[in-house]
């Protein structure tokens, strides 16, 4: 309901979307959302002009406190790759160098919150 009234005040003060939006509201989704393919194939062609797609979970963690959960669903693959050199270093003169793995490591560490749990699920 949140996104809903957010949308009727940004109207309301007579401002245009810099967005096409399109609602789709389904019910189906404990049992699947079976008829979901279908509705998507019929309606292609006004679905296509959409901007974003948005699957709002409503939930209250502590009872009557709405709240909103963003980004928690899905996967993302990822490939990194880090070149410190273009040849390969003797360990020797590695010390003058910064360590591949090091990077890596820095930037995998990021995916993780303050508290130790994972910002990717």
């Amino acid at each position: 309901m949140s996104c809903l009234l957010g949308i009727e005040s940004f109207l309301k003060v007579g401002r245009e979307f810099p967005v096409n939006l399109i609602f789709v509201l389904e019910g189906e989704e404990e049992i699947g959302s079976l008829p979901m393919p279908k509705f998507v194939e019929d309606k292609e062609g006004e679905l296509r002009g959409a901007s974003l797609a948005y699957f709002a979970i409503p939930s209250e963690r502590i009872r009557g406190k709405p709240t909103i959960i963003l980004g928690n669903k899905g996967i993302v693959f990822v490939e990194v790759k880090a070149r410190t050199s273009r040849y390969d270093v003797h360990s020797s003169f590695s010390r003058g160098l910064y360590n591949p793995a090091v990077i890596l490591a820095r930037i995998a560490s990021e995916l993780l919150d303050p508290l130790g749990g994972s910002k990717v699920q």
